[in-house]
């Protein structure tokens, strides 16, 4: 099994850095540390997921209209609040 945990060694003032470590035989091995790629991992789909949202919806107000693409963004904000 893996455990998330911090290490004492971590001067980061980022409180979202944290390593992994693999648990095996009563003792830990780190396994791999958390970096920044993996944020910037996140940020990159987040920002293509929004990306297509935006361009449907836009292909929405150009084929339906502009009252068909309100009630898609709202929507579609409100889908979005009620995930977090």
């Amino acid at each position: 099994s893996v455990v998330i945990g911090s290490s004492s060694r971590l001067k980061s003032t980022d409180p979202f850095q944290r390593q992994l470590f693999k648990v095996s035989g009563g003792g830990k091995q780190k396994v791999e540390e958390i970096v920044e790629e993996d944020l910037w991992a996140s940020v990159t789909k987040t920002a293509v997921t929004v990306g297509l949202a935006t361009a449907f919806g836009i292909g929405v107000g150009f084929f339906k209209g502009k009252q068909s693409a309100v009630e898609f963004f709202a929507g579609y904000l409100v889908e979005q609040s009620l995930s977090v």
